[in-house]
């Protein structure tokens, strides 16, 4: 009966985060009100490097597994594919993966303290201290 509750609890929190939104967060200070999911991606892919007022975008990701599979699945392409593109970026010295953060609430503080910044993170976790640019549902 233990197992039987355990397995369903388990069923229970994975059904809420499955469905999680997560919001695109950038620096308050970036000039950029929205974005699509096709620049998300072609920043991500490391296409895009600056905003257009010129300014260095400084990527960062997220170590939280589920918001992380849902945000990549939204972009087009898999976390591992993107590795792929940042390791070929490092191997030709053309630029580095975006650091990987272990919490929302620490991509939250790091976005909100890089100026040019972008990460993404669980709706519920953004502050006044960020600015979202995007919501992937």
């Amino acid at each position: 009966m233990k197992f039987m509750k355990s397995m369903l609890l388990a069923v229970a929190i994975g059904a809420a985060t499955a469905g999680a939104q997560i919001s695109v967060i950038v620096n308050k200070a970036v000039d950029t009100p929205s974005l699509t999911t096709a620049k998300v991606a072609s920043i991500y892919a490391m296409d895009m490097r600056s905003w257009p007022n010129g300014d260095r975008i400084v990527v960062f990701d997220s170590k939280n597994d589920g918001v992380k599979r849902e945000f990549f699945g939204a972009l087009g392409k898999s976390e591992v594919e993107f590795k792929k593109i940042w390791m070929r970026m490092q191997l030709s010295g053309n630029g580095k993966a975006p650091e990987s953060l272990p919490s929302d609430a620490d991509v939250v503080a790091r976005v909100a303290a890089t100026p040019g910044a972008i990460g993404f993170v669980s709706s519920g976790a953004v502050s006044a201290a960020v600015k979202t640019v995007l919501e992937i549902k």
